[in-house]
């Protein structure tokens, strides 16, 4: 379990290198892909299969699919504009300042160390299987109705994103040919 804790770490570390370090947008997000499915292995390992299945929907299933929209509806004609505005000397300054505060911290906290608190009456532990079948229920059950409605708003949501992208694009290509 160990060793498979550490395989898993490291796919972690170098898909996260690989999603920062690669130029085509899309070649990122499937290697963020390939770090929520890595991170889902992780929390399997540490029993925690509710928090590993919803790693899998909600991040590997649903957030790739709106960063891949997001990179295909984004004009990157213009990378080259993008890439100059974001590379000014003030943001590198503060991109440093915030990493080496963020190392600082995580170093103290470190050397410190972290004092969890007491709990007088321990509870006895659920079986996983029993509070991801109570957490279905409720959802399922109870909060049917508002879990239907938040997916129906999300579904219009990215329909009206995709909408209005295609109907800036189709205006955009419309102006070019009366340039024309």
């Amino acid at each position: 379990m160990e060793l498979s804790f550490y395989i898993l770490g490291a796919v972690v570390l170098v898909s996260s290198l690989m999603v920062i370090t690669r130029r085509n947008p899309m070649h990122s997000a499937l290697w963020l892909l390939v770090t929520f499915f890595a991170l889902a292995g992780i929390y399997l390992l540490l029993n925690a299969e509710f928090v590993a299945a919803v790693q899998i929907i909600i991040y590997a299933g649903g957030v790739i699919v709106l960063y891949i929209f997001v990179i295909m509806l984004v004009d990157l004609s213009k990378e080259a504009a993008l890439r100059a505005a974001f590379s000014k000397p003030r943001q590198t300054l503060f991109a440093v300042v915030f990493a080496f505060m963020l190392m600082a911290v995580v170093v103290w906290v470190s050397l410190r160390g972290i004092v969890p608190f007491s709990i007088e009456e321990v509870a006895a532990p659920a079986s996983a299987a029993d509070s991801t079948r109570a957490f279905a229920k409720e959802l399922f059950l109870t909060y049917l109705y508002p879990f239907e409605v938040a997916s129906v708003l999300l579904l219009v949501a990215m329909i009206g994103s995709v909408v209005l992208a295609r109907r800036g694009m189709v205006a955009a290509s419309s102006g070019e040919k009366k340039a024309r």
